[in-house]
């Protein structure tokens, strides 16, 4: 994690399941509520660390269904942590 207060903020979901999933030969596949729960816990220490975070972008190459504007992840995420939803 990379931040100071008026900076950008960067985390990672190094550590969760889907990166764990990702490296293994052959790739297996990661289940939506493991997404959810390595990227919920990424946005946590992120928000421990640095209060003041006032957007989040996500952005993924490993899942299609993170970048799917149907699935509720991401607007659950800002929902929880107080963000607008058009963020």
């Amino acid at each position: 994690m990379i931040g100071r207060p008026g900076w950008i903020v960067i985390g990672g979901i190094e550590g969760g399941k889907m990166l764990e999933n990702a490296c293994m030969r052959p790739p297996q596949p990661t289940d939506i509520a493991d997404i959810e729960n390595d990227v919920a816990a990424c946005v946590a220490r992120l928000r421990v660390a640095n209060p003041d975070i006032a957007a989040l972008l996500f952005t993924c190459t490993g899942s299609d269904n993170a970048g799917n504007p149907s699935y509720g992840g991401a607007a659950d995420l800002r929902h929880h942590n107080h963000m607008p939803d058009d963020a």
